[in-house]
C-alpha cells in the first residue's frame, strides 16, 4: 500500500510538472516566434532597403529598373555616381560688377590665383565630381555579391547561395488613358525565411496576411517596403 501511494504521488508530481512546462511552452513558444522572427526580418529589410537604393539609381542613369540580378550587380560594381558641388554665392556686388555663375565657375576654372581674389571668388566653387556607386551607396563587394539571396533561407544570417528574392520589373506604359511610370519590385515570403520554424505559427501567420490580403512575407517596391506601411 505504501508503495502504491509512493507510485501515486510521483506520478502526480509527474503530471503536475508536465502540465507546467506545457503551459510554460505554450506561452514561450509564439513569443520567441516573434522575437526570431523580428532578428530575421530586420536582416531582410536591410538588405531590401539597399537593393532598393540601387534600383533607384539604376533607373536614374538607365531610364528604367531591372529585374536581372547580374546587370543590377554590375551596375552596383562599375557605374559611378555623378554629383554636383555647389559652394559659395555670388553676393549683390559681383552681380552688379557683372558676374554670373558661368562667368564665376570660368574664373575659377582657369585657376588664376589673382584674378579669383579680384573678384571675391575664393569660397566659390561649381565642380561635378564622380564618386564609385558601392562607395555611394556605402556597400563594399562582398555585401553586393550577396545582395540577391535571402538570409536565413536555410536557417542562417547569410544568404544560402541557391535562393534568391523574387526581382520583376516593368517599363512605363499606358493604361486607362494614362501614362504608369517604371516599377520594380523584390520580394520573399514567410515560407522561404522562416521554415525552419514552428509549423503551426508559420500557418497561422500565412493565413493572417491571407484574410487581411496582404503579401505574406517582405516586399519593396519602387513606392516604399510593406513594412514600411504596416
Amino acid at each position: 500500500m505504501k508503495a502504491l501511494k509512493i507510485t501515486f504521488c510521483t506520478l502526480l508530481a509527474i503530471s503536475a510538472l508536465l502540465l507546467i512546462y506545457m503551459c510554460f511552452s505554450s506561452v514561450m513558444t509564439p513569443i520567441n516566434f516573434d522575437e526570431e522572427r523580428d532578428v530575421r526580418e530586420k536582416a531582410i529589410i536591410e538588405k531590401l532597403v539597399l537593393i532598393r537604393n540601387l534600383e533607384d539609381e539604376f533607373k536614374i542613369q538607365n531610364g528604367k529598373y531591372t529585374a536581372d540580378w547580374d546587370s543590377l550587380l554590375l551596375f552596383a560594381n562599375t557605374a559611378q555616381k555623378q554629383e554636383f558641388v555647389k559652394e559659395g554665392e555670388l553676393n549683390e556686388a559681383q552681380l552688379k560688377a557683372g558676374l554670373t555663375e558661368q562667368k564665376a565657375t570660368d574664373i575659377v576654372k582657369r585657376g588664376d590665383a589673382k584674378e579669383i581674389e579680384e573678384n571675391g571668388l575664393q569660397n566659390f566653387k561649381r565642380d561635378t565630381i564622380f564618386t564609385p556607386m558601392a562607395k555611394y551607396l556605402h556597400i563594399d563587394k562582398e555585401t553586393i555579391s550577396q545582395l540577391p539571396y535571402v538570409p536565413y533561407a536555410a536557417g542562417k544570417a547569410e544568404g544560402d547561395g541557391e535562393t534568391k528574392f523574387e526581382i520583376a520589373s516593368t517599363e512605363a506604359y499606358e493604361a486607362d488613358g494614362k501614362v504608369m511610370p517604371p516599377s520594380f519590385e523584390v520580394k520573399t515570403p514567410f515560407n522561404v525565411y522562416l521554415k525552419d520554424m514552428d509549423k503551426q505559427l508559420l500557418i497561422n501567420l500565412n493565413d493572417e496576411k491571407e484574410k487581411l490580403e496582404r503579401y505574406p512575407g517582405l516586399v519593396v517596391t519602387n513606392t516604399g517596403g510593406n513594412w514600411e506601411k504596416l
